[in-house]
This record gives C-alpha cells, structure tokens and sequence, in this order.
C-alpha cells in the first residue's frame, strides 16, 4: 500500500476504482486515550467541477468518544475501551473527522423511534491517512 497525500492523486485513485485502506488516528475527549482505526474506504465522494473529496465510510466499530470508563460503577473490565458503537466516519481533510454514530432517533409526532445514525460527534487530535494498492 502507498500513502497518498495530493487532491490529484486522490482523484486518480478514485477514477481508477483503485483500492483505498485509511488510518484515523484520534484522542479520547478527556485527552488520556488515543485510538487508531484502519479499514477499507467504501465511498469517497470526488466533484468533477473543483478540487474537493470526502471519505464516508461504515459502518463500522468505533470506540465511543462520549464514554471515559466504565458506564456502571460496578463493571469493571480490564480493556481501556469499555463501549464500542456502529458508526460511519466522514472526513475531506488529514486533520479532521466526524463520526455518524447510531442512535434511537424520533420518528413522527407520535412518539416513535428507529435507529440511525443521527449523533455526530467531531474527533479530537485526528490524523487521517488514505493508502492506495495502486
């Protein structure tokens, strides 16, 4: 896998329906974790009319950045990640991302309620990287 950095190599990637893996790395809310996650790209977004992409990807197991430890006092778990989530990532830059993550979600007036992915929730001390099997 090559790293890929330029819009322009992006774009060919994406024309040449190369296949691209990516790497977010990010810290934890409270700044004493930090995650890495690498998975396949499976859309990628590029405007024929400017320079311009987007990665949204998933979903997909992710760390849950609202959760700092144990959600119950009397839980207790040897692993530093004790909540993982379905989630997509969304990202058109090296130095920020997004997470989509599932939720209950109001559905009508009366009071009804579907999953999806409606919390978004902007990741901390992110590094995005795009590889390319080119």
């Amino acid at each position: 896998m090559n790293k890929i950095d330029s819009y322009g190599e992006i774009r060919d990637a994406i024309l040449g329906n190369k296949i691209l893996n990516a790497r977010t790395t990010y810290t934890s809310e409270d700044g004493r974790m930090r995650y890495r996650l690498d998975y396949p790209v499976v859309v990628c977004n590029v405007p024929h009319d400017q320079e311009g992409w987007q990665i949204d990807t998933g979903p997909m197991l992710v760390p849950d950045p609202g959760l700092s430890g144990p959600p119950d006092p009397d839980f207790s778990s040897p692993l530093p990640i004790t909540c993982l989530n379905l989630g997509y990532i969304v990202f058109n830059s090296v130095d920020w991302a997004e997470i989509a993550l599932r939720r209950p979600t109001g559905v009508g007036t009366g009071g009804g309620a579907t999953q999806h992915f409606s919390k978004i929730v902007r990741l901390n001390g992110v590094t995005n990287e795009i590889f390319c099997a080119c």
